[in-house]
């Protein structure tokens, strides 16, 4: 094989392919676009050591399969439930918050935060 094939890129975009998943699926879960995923699987610019941290996250893969030589093998029902879960538990939490948050400010018709303690005047 061929650096190339080698590459870093081309194992993002083997794993990539192996889930299902779209450059642009990939871009949007790391907050990123397609065109970076496509600059990466490309060898046209380097992830840094944080982006490939987010990337093997979101394709349920160990950062040093990144690194691979060889086929690799994912199964893209394990990646969806993995990812459908954690999308699930941040969305509760998300919306958790913003419960909490709706319900302080409905207590604080004033403007003023409740928890502003008052001092004696």
């Amino acid at each position: 094989m061929s650096r190339d094939e080698n590459s870093i890129g081309k194992n993002i975009k083997r794993i990539r392919e192996a889930a299902g998943m779209t450059q642009e699926k990939l871009g949007d879960i790391l907050g990123s676009n397609q065109q970076l995923i496509s600059a990466y699987e490309n060898n046209r610019m380097n992830p840094s050591s944080k982006m490939l941290t987010k990337i093997s996250t979101a394709l349920n893969v160990p950062i040093d399969t990144l690194f691979e030589n060889g086929t690799v093998k994912i199964k893209s029902n394990e990646y969806n439930c993995g990812y459908r879960a954690g999308y699930e538990a941040a969305k509760r939490e998300i919306l958790a918050h913003m419960k909490h948050w709706a319900e302080r400010k409905e207590d604080d018709i004033d403007g003023k935060d409740k928890d502003y303690e008052k001092t004696p005047g």
